[in-house]
Order: structure tokens, then C-alpha cells, then sequence
């Protein structure tokens, strides 16, 4: 049986691989067209594909999850560019908006399953594309005064532990069914259908945050020390964040990669 959040991270380590060779070999401008060119031809290829059979499972191979990538992509060489904080608010409203409207207005014509091709070639880069929207509205949250919203301790905490909390809450949740399912009978009369909800997501909840906080602490951090031991010089990622001043543009803020 296959373990289902492998998939992405192994596109992630294709992504890791080829994308630094891509960002050497061409200018800014001609990265952001290469990147427009991916997010435009990926759905097409899921559209091709869906046509002639082939999709059954296609959203896991990189080359039919690409344009998530490249979307990210594009937000960081914009992030880099001289954008007002006014601007990148108007961005974020227009990219959790658009793909809404997309969404409802195509739900009639298949865009929530993706065994319509509408949906299969639509779906997640209407997703991608609102989930950049969020992003970008954590960063102008983050940069003006209501930034407690975003950097509070307990986000802060999530996001210190969420490698390995993506990686193996999965499968924390199959052991909890897996132990507890000869107990459903007796359980279900008093707590009821929704109660057994609520129980396994407290549960099993706990027991990944908890796991994930020991992987962290005693076995990634051991990693990531050594990483710094034996690298020439620290590789750091800078991070546009945007600055609180609506004439000023966009600042970076170093932000080193936690995985």
C-alpha cells in the first residue's frame, strides 16, 4: 500500500533538483514567462491527458503538478520586484477571489470532481492559485499592525513542527482505526457518529503534534546541524515580506529553509 504523503515531497525534491539550474540559466523577466508558461500549459497537458485515458492518478506525477510549483514561484520573483504593500493587498484579494467565482460558477459543469475534464484540468490550479492569494495575505497581515494575527506563538509552534507533522499524521490516524475499530460498537451507542469523529480527531491529532514535536526536536534538528557543519557557507532563501509603509517597497526578510 502506498503512503500518500510521499508523493509531494518527492515532487518537492524534483522541484529542488531542477529549479535552482532553471533560476541560474535565465534572467528575472525570462524566469517569470518561463514560470506563466508552466502554470498555462500544465493544465492544458492534464486536459490532453484526461482525453486519452491517461489521467488516473496523473495529479501525483510531477510534470501534472508543475504549475503549483511554478505559481510559487512567479509570487516570489513579484515578492522580489518593487511592489507597494497596497498593491500586494489588492493582489491577495483578486487571487482568493478569482478562483471562488471559478469554482461556484464551474461546480454545475464539473469543476468539484476531477473525473470531468473541466475539473481535471482546472481543479488544482484554481486551488494553487487561492492558496497563493492566502499567502500573500499572511505577508501584508504579517508586515502592518495586525501581524500578532500571524505571528503568534501558536502558529509559530505549527509551523516549527510541520514537516513531520505532514509527513506522519497519515499514518497516525490509520493506527488509531486500526486499534480502536473492535472498540466502534460499544463506543458509537453512548458517544455517537460524531462523538468517534471528534475523539479520533482529538486523539490522533495530539498523538501527530506530539510525535512530530519529538521528530523535530531529537532527530531533524540533528540533520539540520549537520547541514550547517558541513556546508562551505549556509545556503539562506530570502524572503520578500512587505514593509509596513505604503510609499516603501518591498523588503527582504531572510528566512533559512526548515527542511
Amino acid at each position: 500500500m502506498d503512503y500518500h504523503p510521499l508523493w509531494s515531497l518527492a515532487v518537492e525534491e524534483h522541484y529542488y533538483i531542477v529549479w535552482p539550474s532553471v533560476v541560474r540559466k535565465l534572467t528575472p523577466r525570462s524566469l517569470a514567462l518561463f514560470s506563466l508558461a508552466i502554470c498555462i500549459l500544465i493544465p492544458v497537458a492534464r486536459a490532453v491527458s484526461f482525453h486519452y485515458g491517461y489521467f488516473q492518478g496523473g495529479e501525483w506525477y510531477t510534470w501534472f503538478t508543475a504549475d503549483g510549483l511554478a505559481e510559487g514561484s512567479l509570487l516570489a520573483i513579484v515578492l522580489r520586484s518593487s511592489i507597494r504593500r497596497k498593491h500586494a493587498a489588492v493582489g491577495a484579494t483578486f487571487l482568493l477571489t478569482m478562483p471562488t467565482i471559478l469554482v461556484i460558477a464551474g461546480a454545475p459543469f464539473g469543476m468539484l470532481s476531477r473525473q470531468t475534464m473541466l475539473g481535471a484540468s482546472l481543479q488544482l490550479t484554481l486551488v494553487n492559485t487561492f492558496f497563493v492569494g492566502l499567502l500573500v495575505l499572511f505577508l501584508v497581515l504579517g508586515s502592518s499592525s495586525r501581524k500578532g494575527w500571524v505571528n503568534s506563538s501558536i502558529l509559530q509552534f505549527f509551523g516549527y513542527i510541520s514537516y513531520g507533522l505532514y509527513l506522519i499524521h497519515l499514518m497516525i490516524f490509520h493506527i488509531y482505526d486500526k486499534v480502536t475499530r473492535m472498540f466502534w460498537p460499544w463506543l458509537q451507542p453512548s458517544v455517537g457518529h460524531f462523538g468517534l469523529i471528534v475523539l479520533r480527531f482529538a486523539v490522533g491529532g495530539a498523538a501527530a503534534v506530539g510525535l512530530a514535536y519529538i521528530s523535530r526536536e531529537y532527530f531533524e534538528e540533528w540533520f539540520l546541524r549537520l547541514k550547517e557543519r558541513i556546508a562551505t557557507q549556509p545556503a539562506e532563501t530570502a524572503v520578500k515580506v512587505l514593509v509596513t509603509a505604503p510609499s516603501a517597497s518591498v523588503t527582504a526578510a531572510e528566512a533559512s529553509e526548515s527542511g
